[in-house]
């Protein structure tokens, strides 16, 4: 946040989990949690665009079968 990031995830692969910070606005920094079964929204285009995690274990999983 001091150095002008305005948000940071962090990915817990373990256990399945995204934390999202967000350090913009008057209730800064905010923080939710996801898990990879989610639509995660990118806190600085305000919501507008989601990531669909899902869709990227699905890949992994595709990927790590194939070898």
């Amino acid at each position: 946040m001091n150095a002008g990031v305005r948000e940071y995830w962090i990915i817990d692969a373990k256990r399945q989990k995204i934390i999202c910070y967000w350090f913009e606005g008057k209730n800064a920094p905010e923080i939710a949690v996801y898990t990879f079964l989610d639509l995660v929204p990118v806190g600085i285009y305000e919501g507008n665009l989601k990531i669909n995690f899902p869709e990227i274990v699905e890949r992994l999983w595709e990927e790590n079968r194939r070898g």
